[in-house]
């Protein structure tokens, strides 16, 4: 896919800006932009285009969310073609570009080629600090192969954190051998709660006892509950109603006192108020209304005394005229004298001047002398001729006498050259040895870096102890494949966990056994608890004895022997009857024993059982190990016969991995060997040639033959030869030239001067013509002439300007006399008695006269707007009186008064009232509070029916009751909790529900920590056999491919990459130094340089990928700022490459690098350069 477009309608600081990339230029497109240009914008705009705006942005500071709109065009490799906008929102998001169509939000992804936002930032986007820390990921992993190409492949950077980040959590979780890490933690909890749970056991003596007692307890305690409720529910009711008798009281006595004031009116709360406002607004509107009758009187007084000034004033416009014009008029009559003398001074310098040249002074001379501009034009060209032609004459002459000297040392210099030598089989023999390079130098460090190589081999394979083969026989060593090792390794790995797995379980079942034992014999020791099969037993000796009496009663006989076999079982009995009594005595004791210690009895029982199915479970174990045993005999046979052909006493697998990967370095390293001794051999014959060839050249142009003599002194020889005949050659067909040249040279000079002498006769004859027209003398040299020209200018430059000051005095004298009879016209009408001032002066006076008649004007306004004010305001206050005496008539009327001086007493009488009243409302408030849900009136019935004097003895009645039951519920409380506890600890079986309850939490913990773990574990797994995977399947392509373009970024400062080996067999990447074959570890690199590695591993990866998928642009944001110029335009070099394969979008701020593509970068670097 490529774009074709970029329009930014509405978005960042952009309104309806087009980034057009067309078709028919390069697809490497730079993109320039100042610092807030918008550069920035720009970048997010185009993700932002393809893949949505994202809910939050800080792009809509011109442009709302509403607004925002992002367009484009995009064609793809199929030749399909979309055109849309992009506003914000959740969906339906795509427009056509009119705004108002809208795409399905699919539409993009016939384009998008299945590429999501994140692997479009990861793939296809590139900046200055993606770079970097990409450069950084290769060197803090030291150049690892698998991780580098992987990071670089998936556009990933801190892969190395990742992997880290995995193994500490892993490690923080569980370790084997830890007992730190939460899962070790977890488990061990877990052991001792489950041990805990197996030691709770139930004691049953005392148990019945206790919780009989505890039933009794509860049953009084609830007894004691309800009479204390019953005793508190009398104390309250007491109470209440002694708090209310003397509010009843105090309630009877207002409404006695009510009863006087039933005449009062209600007046409105706010009566007193209005009373006391229209008392105090009277006084001062009544005093209000006198004084401002008085001020009207005044004012009206002062008005009729204003002098009455109209005429002046109608005539004011033509007054501030003369005013105006005063001061010009002062200015004009002080002037003229001065431009009278300098009038007079001009034409006396005029007629001087005149008399200088010689001209006539009669008439007007000087008013009269003209200088036609054609003529003078004339005069002046004829005068840049003359100067321009003498000049060039005399310079021509000097000229002509230095090629005349030249000549002549040109011709004996060429007398002096001998003729050249033919070089040209020499130089045919030289351009080959010249392009072969330093073959010498070269040939002798690729003959040291063999031995040096193929000593390290020999060594490198002394220090292995498996096989004592030489280089030649790596080659042909039959070895087990990588897979067949791996194969074996994956069964040890299995066959070794399962034996240790059985190791482990045997020893937790020893370990179990010998606990089980241990447990028994404790409680042997303790209490020598019987079993079952004594009581059996001792019954089965009781039944014989009983069987033998029986005999015996029966008159049977019985043997001795059968009847001693009895007695000696029983100490102190002397015959078969006391033997019998005995055996029935311990068969009972048994019996009894055995009922009183039943748990000991069980529990040994238990173990006993424990103990038979542990040792039955540990030999099936000791099977399972003696067969492992066996399968990894057979196994390590099957593995030894692997490397039997090689003749190899094989290790471990892991180990023979190492080694076969030492052996694959070594057979690389050895082919690598082998080819380089190659090039030598074809490098030796070739400097064998050149030598030969070269002798046989130097040895035609005459130099001396030595045969022992260097290629690299045999070029200098050459090249010293061909310069000295080359020289010599250059120096005759120079000579040579140069002859011809100034002879020509000398013809021409001749031809010029003859020329430059007939032009100068020409100007004499038409100067002599020009000057005579102005009545100069035709002898005056071009100097003299200008000089009276200029002359005769300057007279006519004073004449000119003495006749405009005669003209300024005419028109002074003219003003002066237009503004006097002005200001006489007015002083005849306005003001008489200035008829004897100048008209100056009168002017001055009027305009006098007219402030003051304006200041009156102004004083009779103020009066007049006073005067209206006054009047106002006196309507105003007899309207405040009119309202005063309304409002107390009114009120009069309210409290039924006849007189204003009876308002304040009814006021007062109905303020009591009113008092009387809020008091009985709030007694009755409190009543009703106290009342409990009853009515008041019921309430107080009921108070009323109660002896006040009997309330306080029967309330310390209850006191002393409730008290006493207080006690009884606090020893009853106490000896519940007692009890309780107790019981709880008879009770084992609560005990050990705890502790399982405990072991289940702790077992769901830590299931969700190993369900984590395995997460964790596998992740870092997979994650590391996939980079693995990544490097042995890309590893090849990708490092050929990023190694061309390394060198390309380089300059050629690193030839190529390579795989190889650190100290932990692990491969690394190293570079390839162009003139010395060193390799250089990552480590060892510039961080400009490591830069470059990065990236070039992701555009080898970026190539790899669009082989097979549907190109993406790929955007670049300023990723030059570490590299220098001439590894920037490398770079910039290699991105136009790229962009053969997909569109290129490179954006900077930096001018510099926008110069160097242009200055450096043309014509082999096609790109088209945008700025916004």
């Amino acid at each position: 896919m490529k774009i074709r477009s970029i329009r930014l309608a509405a978005y960042g600081p952009f309104t309806d800006m087009t980034l057009d990339l067309p078709a028919s230029g390069p697809d490497f497109h730079l993109v320039f932009g100042p610092n807030e240009a918008g550069k920035s914008t720009a970048l997010r705009a185009l993700r932002h285009m393809l893949f949505g705006i994202p809910a939050r942005t800080g792009d809509n500071f011109l442009h709302g969310y509403a607004q925002l709109r992002i367009g484009a065009r995009l064609v793809n490799g199929a030749g399909d073609e979309i055109a849309f906008l992009r506003r914000k929102g959740q969906a339906k998001t795509l427009r056509k570009m009119d705004d108002e169509t809208v795409l399905e939000d699919d539409a993009l992804a016939p384009f998008l080629g299945g590429v999501s936002a994140e692997m479009f930032e990861q793939m296809f986007a590139i900046g200055h600090e993606d770079l970097i820390r990409g450069g950084e990921e290769i060197m803090s992993g030291k150049g690892s192969v698998g991780e580098a190409l992987f990071a670089a492949g998936a556009g990933l950077i801190r892969l190395q954190n990742v992997q880290k980040e995995l193994d500490q959590t892993c490690g923080a979780l569980f370790k084997p051998s830890g007992s730190t890490p939460a899962i070790n933690q977890a488990i061990k909890a877990i052991k001792n709660e489950r041990r805990d749970e197996k030691d709770a056991l139930l004691l049953p003596k005392t148990w019945k006892t206790h919780d009989a007692d505890l039933r009794d307890a509860r049953k009084r305690m609830d007894a004691v509950k309800k009479a204390l409720a019953d005793y508190k529910q009398q104390q309250a009711k007491l109470a209440r109603i002694g708090d209310a008798l003397p509010l009843i009281a105090r309630k009877k006595e207002i409404d006695a006192d009510l009863a006087v004031y039933q005449d009062v009116p209600d007046l409105a709360d706010d009566f007193g108020d209005k009373l006391r406002d229209a008392e105090r607004e009277l006084k001062p509107a009544d005093r209000d209304v006198a004084r401002l009758q008085e001020t009207v009187e005044k004012i009206v007084l002062e008005i009729d005394a204003l002098p009455d000034h109209r005429t002046l004033l109608e005539s004011a416009a033509s007054v501030e005229s003369l005013q105006h014009e005063l001061g010009s008029f002062r200015k004009a009559r002080q002037d003229r004298p001065g431009l009278e003398g300098r009038m007079r001074t001009l034409q006396a310098q005029a007629v001087k001047m005149l008399e200088e040249i010689g001209a006539d002074l009669s008439g007007e001379t000087a008013r009269n002398l003209k200088l036609p501009p054609s003529i003078v034009g004339e005069v002046r060209k004829l005068e840049k001729d003359h100067e321009r032609l003498t000049a060039r004459l005399e310079s021509e002459v000097e000229q002509q006498r230095k090629r005349g000297a030249r000549v002549s040392q040109l011709a004996e210099r060429r007398r002096s050259l001998t003729e050249p030598v033919d070089v040209s089989r020499l130089e045919n023999a030289l351009q080959p040895a010249r392009e072969a390079g330093p073959i010498e130098k070269q040939l002798e460090e690729m003959q040291a870096a063999n031995e040096r190589i193929e000593g390290e081999l020999n060594r490198v394979l002394k220090r292995q102890i498996l096989w004592n083969g030489s280089l030649a026989q790596i080659d042909t060593l039959p070895l087990p494949s990588k897979e067949n090792v791996d194969r074996f390794e994956d069964r040890f790995d299995a066959l070794r966990r399962s034996i240790e797995k059985h190791r482990e379980a045997r020893a937790v079942a020893e370990k179990e056994i010998a606990q089980t034992r241990a447990d028994i014999q404790a409680i042997d020791r303790s209490h020598n608890v019987p079993t079952e099969a004594d009581l059996k037993d001792a019954r089965g000796f009781r039944d014989k004895g009983w069987g033998l009496i029986r005999r015996q009663l029966e008159g049977q006989r019985v043997s001795a022997e059968s009847s001693r076999e009895i007695v000696d079982r029983f100490d102190g009995a002397s015959d078969l009857p006391d033997a019998f009594e005995s055996s029935i005595e311990r068969a009972d004791r048994l019996s009894d024993r055995l009922r009183r210690e039943a748990d000991q009895v069980s529990r040994k029982g238990l173990l006993e059982a424990q103990k038979e199915k542990l040792e039955k479970e540990n030999a099936a174990i000791a099977t399972v190990l003696i067969k492992a045993g066996s399968d990894h005999g057979e196994l390590t046979a099957e593995w030894k016969a692997q490397w039997a052909p090689a003749g190899i006493t094989p290790q471990t697998p892991k180990e023979m991995q190492a080694w076969l990967l030492e052996m694959a370095v070594l057979r690389e390293k050895l082919a690598d060997l082998q080819s380089r001794k190659s090039q030598a051999e074809s490098l030796a014959g070739q400097l064998t040639a050149l030598r030969s060839g070269m002798l046989r050249a130097l040895e035609d142009v005459g130099a001396t033959r030595d045969e022992n003599a260097s290629l690299s002194a045999m070029i200098q020889t050459a090249q010293h030869e061909i310069k000295t005949q080359k020289e010599l050659e250059s120096a005759i067909a120079s000579a040579d030239r140069e002859q011809i040249r100034l002879k020509a040279e000398l013809k021409e000079g001749t031809a010029v001067i003859e020329d430059l002498e007939e032009r100068f006769s020409r100007w004499k004859a038409n100067w002599q013509i020009s000057v005579g027209k102005l009545g100069i003398r035709p002898d005056a040299t071009p100097t003299e002439a200008v000089a009276v020209i200029e002359s005769i200018r300057e007279i006519r430059n004073k004449t000119d300007e003495a006749d405009v000051l005669r003209k300024r005095i005419e028109g002074i004298d003219r003003d002066s006399a237009r503004f006097a009879a002005r200001v006489k016209e007015l002083v005849d009408t306005l003001a008489p008695d200035l008829q004897d001032e100048s008209p100056d002066r009168a002017a001055e006076l009027l305009n006098g006269r007219l402030t003051r008649a304006r200041k009156d004007a102004s004083r009779h306004s103020s009066l007049t707007e006073r005067l209206e004010a006054s009047r106002n305001e006196l309507a105003d206050a007899e309207k405040r009186l009119f309202e005063c005496r309304t409002l107390i008539e009114s009120l009069c009327k309210e409290a039924r008064c006849k007189t204003a001086e009876e308002l304040a007493a009814t006021e007062k009488r109905a303020q009591e009232r009113k008092a009387l009243v809020a008091e009985r409302s709030d007694l009755e408030r409190q009543l009703r509070k106290l009342s409990a849900g009853v009515t008041v009136e019921a309430f107080i019935d009921a108070a009323a029916s109660m002896d006040a004097d009997r309330i306080g003895p029967e309330l310390e009645e209850l006191a002393e009751a409730t008290e006493t039951l207080e006690k009884e519920r606090s020893e009853l409380d106490q000896r519940i909790g007692a009890l309780k506890a107790r019981l709880e600890q008879m009770d084992g079986r609560s005990k050990a529900a705890m502790h399982a309850e405990n072991a289940e939490h702790l077992l769901a913990g830590l299931e969700s920590d190993v369900e984590r773990y395995a997460r964790l574990k596998i992740a870092s797994i997979i994650l590391a056999r996939t980079v693995e995977r990544y490097r042995e399947k890309h590893q090849g392509p990708l490092i050929s491919r990023a190694s061309e373009l390394f060198a390309r970024m380089t300059r050629d400062a690193f030839c190529r990459l390579r795989a190889d080996y650190d100290d932990k067999g692990s491969p690394v990447l190293v570079g390839i130094r162009s003139k010395t074959e060193a390799a250089v570890r990552v480590e060892g690199m510039s961080d400009g340089t490591a830069d470059q590695l990065y990236l070039a591993l992701r555009l080898a990866s970026l190539e790899q990928y669009l082989e097979n998928n549907e190109p993406l642009p790929f955007v670049v944001d300023d990723i030059l700022l570490r590299f220098d110029d001439e590894r920037a335009l490398a770079t910039l070099d290699v991105l136009a490459g790229l962009a053969d394969k997909t569109q290129v979008l490179f954006f900077t701020h930096h001018r510099h690098l926008v110069e160097l593509v242009e200055n450096e970068g043309k014509p082999h670097l096609k790109f088209g350069l945008h700025r916004l």
